[in-house]
């Protein structure tokens, strides 16, 4: 199994519900909030659970506009460090 490769998943998941919906963010966020709810902090690499943990805490009901931006930013960004891990995780398996 290559390392990360459900948080990789998942989180591709979210990614791609905020990016290709022209819902409301605030719903795109809750769509994509079921696939982050899936993962736990054993899926997550070590590096990035506090800001995995602080992203799962959050509470996208009571944001304001500008809070429903940095939550989509950070779900981009642990994302995209999780891809980083995860494809480097694929290369190293095949070389």
């Amino acid at each position: 199994m290559i390392k990360y490769d459900y948080a990789h998943e998942k989180f591709s998941q979210a990614i791609t519900t905020l990016a290709v919906n022209d819902l409301p963010l605030h719903q795109r966020l809750s769509q994509a909030w079921v696939y982050i709810r899936l993962l736990n902090e054993k899926n997550i690499p070590d590096d990035i659970r506090d800001d995995f943990r602080e992203l799962r805490e959050s509470k996208i009901g009571d944001m304001s506009d500008h809070e429903l931006y940095q939550t989509a930013s950070k779900i981009i960004d642990i994302g995209s460090r999780i891809d980083y891990l995860y494809y480097q995780s694929v290369w190293e398996k095949s070389h």
